[in-house]
């Protein structure tokens, strides 16, 4: 076992990305994220960012759309729509759980996108 110094100063993502190929994990990620992320491409919307601003605000509607330089209306409609392309509810602290640790997983070993 490790000792504690050690232990402390590795965050969480990053013991659970050790030993995995990070293409792996980037399509893991990619995977979760694939609706919104056609979604963005087919209508040249930004919903992607929308939903990474909104759970880094710590959830708020009013700092994301501050932060997003929109109206909290449109913000709260945007949220909607993810909800719906996604198939869940940002109500659940789980499901933020899961979308703000893809985003930190994407930032962390980088969000390549493959050629095609």
């Amino acid at each position: 076992m490790k000792g504690s110094e050690e232990v402390s100063s590795i965050s969480v993502i990053d013991f659970l990305l050790e030993g995995h190929p990070e293409a792996e994990i980037q399509a893991f990620c990619r995977e979760r994220l694939a609706l919104l992320l056609q979604y963005d491409a087919d209508n040249h919307s930004n919903y992607t960012d929308t939903l990474r601003v909104y759970l880094r605000s710590g959830n708020s509607l009013i700092r994301s759309s501050q932060q997003l330089f929109i109206h909290r209306n449109t913000m709260v409609q945007r949220m909607k729509k993810i909800e719906a392309l996604l198939g869940v509810s940002f109500n659940d602290q789980a499901v933020r759980n899961d979308f703000y640790d893809i985003f930190r997983i994407l930032d962390r070993i980088g969000d390549r996108k493959e050629d095609s």
